[in-house]
């Protein structure tokens, strides 16, 4: 760690200690006995606050927009660099843009997807592919102006109930990204992982990069202690308990077919195509359209400069939903037929009404 970020932290009653593997924490509690990041659900500390991510999105762009940090608008998750198919993090979002290498610091609601989570979504509660960013991001940062964006960051999170002293932070010196280099801080409230400060070198160009992200559902989830991680976006509590899986298939879909992603473009396509897969593996009886209009709702809170076509969604679940059936030793052409006309009126009528 950087020499003042870690003055801030001691000026701040932050405490020293380190684990047994020899990581560095810092936590509010003089002593810890045991290196442990994840001190208890975070159900069981602190006091609930009915929040969802939309209003806490509302809540980090006023509070941030107060300190005088510039309002950056957010790009495709199809628009990336350094050889990833889509982006999963705002610093690969901003990296690429040079309008916001003024110096001045930027905040940014990004939808990121993170294809890797999807093995965890049935397994843990807290993960999904698909989730927003939130992001205070400036470029050509010294080190005393990345502390200042530490700062605040740390005292949103405590305005907003996240309690400080249920906060470890852990450092992690060898950060590293595509074309950078630096350190960064992991935020835990509890057991749970909110968000990470880096300050990074860019190799091309040695400018010195402040990038704080927070998840910006985990941070809901953290205040509000849903019983339910997807409850953050306000959908229907009983269709999360019985589809997950399916309930993230079609919110990442959502998201990229509203990206511009469809079923032409060999890169990310395949990622549609698996999606939709595992929502007609899952709930092949279960009519999408309710769940493909609340994802539509959510995502249009975090608006890109251009946008794509809600029909890629429906045309990679007939597909998907086809193969099932076709796929299946009770499923008959009648059966592929009927879901087929049925998913085209569903289309033709969505589309209609939303255009």
């Amino acid at each position: 760690m950087r020499p003042q970020l870690s003055t801030y932290l001691q000026d701040n009653k932050w405490y020293k200690s380190y684990s047994p593997a020899g990581n560095t924490i810092w936590s509010k509690t003089e002593k810890i006995s045991e290196y442990r990041p994840n001190k208890g659900r975070f159900q069981e500390v602190g006091k609930a606050r009915e929040i969802s991510a939309s209003t806490l999105a509302n809540s980090f762009t006023n509070y941030f927009k107060s300190l005088n940090y510039q309002n950056a608008v957010a790009s495709r998750v199809g628009e990336t660099a350094g050889g990833t198919d889509l982006l999963g993090a705002g610093l690969q979002a901003t990296i690429i843009r040079h309008e916001l290498r003024d110096g001045r610091g930027h905040i940014l609601l990004q939808p990121s997807v993170r294809m890797k989570a999807l093995s965890h979504v049935s397994e843990k509660e807290g993960y999904s592919t698909a989730f927003v960013n939130a992001c205070l991001q400036q470029q050509i940062a010294h080190e005393d102006q990345h502390v200042a964006n530490v700062d605040a960051t740390l005292t949103f999170l405590s305005k907003q109930g996240l309690y400080l002293g249920h906060c470890t932070l852990v450092e992690d010196s060898k950060w590293s990204a595509p074309g950078l280099q630096g350190d960064s801080l992991l935020i835990y409230y509890a057991d749970l992982g909110v968000g990470d400060c880096v300050h990074a070198v860019e190799d091309r160009t040695g400018a010195n990069i402040s990038d704080i992200g927070l998840g910006l559902e985990r941070c809901a989830w953290a205040i509000g202690k849903h019983p339910n991680y997807f409850l953050t976006r306000t959908l229907p509590y009983e269709v999360l308990i019985e589809h997950k899986n399916s309930i993230d298939a079609i919110q990442t879909l959502t998201l990229l077919a509203m990206h511009g992603v469809n079923l032409t473009r060999s890169r990310s396509s395949q990622h549609m195509r698996h999606l939709a897969k595992i929502y007609a593996e899952h709930t092949p009886t279960r009519q999408p359209v309710s769940l493909v209009m609340q994802a539509q709702k959510y995502w249009e809170q975090f608006p890109t400069n251009q946008n794509g076509s809600i029909e890629a969604v429906y045309e990679a679940l007939e597909q998907a939903l086809v193969r099932s059936l076709g796929g299946s030793a009770h499923a008959t052409l009648d059966d592929i037929a009927s879901h087929h006309l049925k998913l085209r009126k569903i289309y033709k009528r969505v589309i209609d009404t939303t255009v």
